[in-house]
């Protein structure tokens, strides 16, 4: 079955068919949750509709495959790391002195394990970030904290199926595959709850003082409590946490008088989040008899030196014994750099002077909007000492494979060539001696123009879009 029927069919349409269908799909997306509150016009009871392509874009059958299948064994080794304190300690120990924020989890981590944990368990929400070449997928990176589009990634597969069925081409439906992150991901949430064992207990979201993102948070929390009606999810803030939150006899984390099973940080992953008194907020919540999600050392272990260290011959192979399993995953991997005073970062520094086209140069940061790119490589790094670069990493420039779609955004309606970014969701609970629980949990997809360098919805670069699997 031919994807560019599709295309041909809605580049077919003159000005007013386009736009009557485009506003009609708008009003839809709308309706079903797809949207985000204006950072221009803020409002708290208005949405604007958040930015989609109008089409599904195509990603090939095997790419798609392989992405899933890999994503357990990632969970796997990144659960492995987490609980290895040498590795941690040896991966990042280059970059926490010239990096604060780094350095300020670090001592968290730190911190903890001067005593015995009164909660080893912890859950985490990945996310395996991936881009489509020529020949094959490669990894752009690993979130672990704050892995967000569990609701609009579902949403954009439903509003593309919604638009497939109003063009009368119901026989490509099946090509755009059922999407269940949002349940998957909730159900992971429940299932620490359930660990937890307290049927009172709550599940904390920690959020942002103002929440832009708001579909994709709240449509979070009414699933949860959707699925199970025993469970209720409270919302606060750092701010509100300081006057509300303390620590029980048994260091159980109370909120007012709700006892926490669950915290979930969709925050609190970038250094302007913090305080002197949200660090020991930050603490304190690491402390307590809460399930984390993410827990302090899983929140290292998603940093970028880290995926820079698993390039090293061997350091994979450890964690993953299984060659072919870990075949899979070093086949994700481009060539990455650090950029510290070693020989192989000295060879990374040369490359980023000379070479910086072909490279990314990345921080300890998550969030989008931190990468530096091109002539800029070279300004950025003559601008801080030689020290100071081994804060950062130098990774391969991806260059995935444009496809033709139609942009939508908020006033805008435009043709262009995409370039897409798939997230496969994983979910893990688990301690230093056993994994309760390793799931693939449902996928995501982001388009950008080409043009563009980053790629965040909720930054405005980025557009909601669904794979369409050729």
């Amino acid at each position: 079955m031919d994807y560019s029927e599709l295309v041909n069919k809605v580049e077919g349409f003159d000005e007013n068919e386009l736009a009557s269908f485009v506003s009609k799909v708008k009003d839809w997306a709308l309706m079903h949750g797809i949207g985000m509150r204006s950072k221009n016009n803020f409002d708290e009871s208005s949405l604007v509709v958040a930015p989609f392509t109008l089409l599904p874009s195509p990603i090939t059958k095997d790419c798609f495959e392989r992405a899933i299948r890999a994503q357990k064994l990632l969970n796997k080794l990144l659960h492995r790391l987490a609980y290895d304190s040498e590795f941690l300690d040896y991966a990042l120990a280059s970059v926490l002195e010239h990096d604060e924020f780094t350095r300020k989890l670090y001592e968290i981590y730190t911190e903890i394990r001067k005593t015995e944990p009164v909660q080893r368990v912890s859950l985490v929400v990945v996310r395996n970030d991936l881009m489509f070449v020529n020949n094959g997928i490669k990894q752009v990176e690993m979130n672990t904290i704050a892995s967000g589009f569990g609701h609009l990634g579902p949403s954009s597969n439903k509003l593309h199926r919604y638009v497939v069925k109003q063009l009368r081409m119901d026989k490509h439906l099946n090509h755009i595959p059922v999407n269940i992150a949002l349940s998957k991901l909730c159900e992971g949430l429940i299932e620490a709850w359930r660990h937890y064992n307290v049927e009172s207990a709550v599940i904390l979201f920690v959020v942002e003082e103002v929440t832009f993102n708001i579909c994709d948070q709240r449509f979070m929390e009414f699933e949860t409590e959707r699925l199970n009606s025993n469970v209720r999810v409270i919302r606060r803030s750092f701010n509100q946490l300081l006057e509300q939150a303390k620590l029980g006899e048994n260091m159980e984390l109370y909120v007012d008088k709700h006892e926490v099973a669950v915290v979930y940080f969709r925050w609190g992953y970038d250094p302007t989040h913090f305080s002197d008194e949200t660090w020991s907020l930050r603490l304190m919540m690491e402390k307590s008899k809460a399930i984390k999600c993410p827990s302090i050392q899983y929140h290292l272990v998603g940093a970028k030196k880290v995926q820079q260290v698993l390039c090293y011959p061997g350091i994979l192979e450890k964690y993953i014994s299984d060659k072919e399993e870990a075949n899979m995953i070093r086949d994700l991997f481009v060539d990455i750099y650090p950029l510290d005073e070693s020989p192989e970062g000295e060879e990374g520094y040369k490359l980023a002077m000379n070479q910086f086209n072909r490279f990314v140069l990345k921080p300890q940061r998550e969030g989008g909007g931190n990468n530096i790119y091109g002539d800029d490589i070279p300004k950025h790094l003559k601008s801080i000492s030689r020290k100071d670069a081994a804060a950062f990493i130098l990774m391969g420039l991806i260059e995935p494979v444009p496809t033709r779609n139609i942009l939508v955004k908020q006033g805008y309606v435009g043709k262009g060539d995409v370039v897409s970014e798939l997230g496969i969701y994983g979910i893990i609970i688990g301690d230093d001696n056993r994994i309760y629980l390793n799931e693939e949990a449902g996928h995501m997809l982001r388009s950008k123009l080409v043009s563009s360098r980053e790629g965040g919805v909720a930054a405005g670069d980025g557009l909601l879009d669904s794979p369409y699997v050729l």
